[in-house]
């Protein structure tokens, strides 16, 4: 009997085995982000209540933050947001999608150059974190209405 190495593996015809290419590009992007512990732990509570279940933390994310910039104030509120003190954050990181992640990546942009128009003017580079952790507090802070599903201020 022959032995196969490891080299000739992909150059079998076997039925039932595709070979796959070994780098595939993915069409998620990492984001990293902190808030305050607190919050963190009720953004987990609200997850799991939402029924988004405990592997759904990036849908729920995604959907915050599309909903967080499609509101009109959303750069009013992420200054305000940012500029509060918390002595613990958490560390958290989420694969978004490529669409959600271009969102964002605008939105970014957007908020530095709202903060460079204040008086006086603030320079930032941007950042996904201050919008990342604006758009989850700000859907902690909605209530959901348990009989009909939906969320109020």
């Amino acid at each position: 009997m022959a032995r196969i190495r490891k080299t000739d593996l992909g150059q079998l015809k076997l039925p039932g085995i595709e070979t796959t290419k070994r780098f595939v590009k993915s069409n998620k992007r990492r984001v990293v982000f902190k808030m305050p512990t607190q919050q963190h732990l009720e953004m987990l509570t609200r997850i799991a209540a939402d029924g988004y279940g405990l592997k759904g933390k990036t849908r729920w994310i995604s959907d915050a933050i599309s909903e967080f910039v499609a509101y009109e104030f959303w750069m009013a509120e992420t200054h305000e947001l940012s500029g509060l003190a918390a002595p613990e954050k958490k560390q958290d990181m989420v694969d978004m999608d490529m669409a959600i992640w271009k969102q964002l990546r605008i939105a970014a942009i957007e908020y530095s150059d709202y903060l460079a128009r204040q008086e006086p003017p603030e320079y930032e580079m941007p950042n996904f974190e201050p919008i990342v952790t604006s758009a989850i507090l700000r859907k902690l802070s909605q209530q959901v209405d348990t009989v009909s599903g939906y969320t109020t201020d």
